[in-house]
């Protein structure tokens, strides 16, 4: 249950990121949200299937270190405009 309700709370608050990045086209970077993350899990299924044949180690170690990724590329590319306080 915890796993599912972080999941959750990740996508929900991530779209008032995207949609914050560029306030002018909102409904374009919403699109290229959902479509970036139905290629994400489309990926993650082909990938977790060809990994289970190794264990369910290698599935988890995989999967942890593609999610440091994402973290690192958010913290690094994202940066707050100046006066967007409040």
């Amino acid at each position: 249950f915890f796993i599912y309700i972080t999941f959750e709370f990740g996508m929900v608050s991530g779209i008032s990121l995207y949609t914050e990045l560029v306030p002018q086209a909102r409904g374009v970077m919403m699109s290229m949200s959902i479509a970036s993350q139905s290629a994400g899990r489309m990926v993650g299924a082909l990938l977790g299937t060809v990994l289970l044949h190794y264990g369910f180690f290698w599935n988890g170690m995989v999967s942890a270190i593609l999610n440091i990724m994402a973290v690192v590329i958010v913290v690094w590319v994202v940066k707050e405009r100046a006066g967007a306080e409040g």
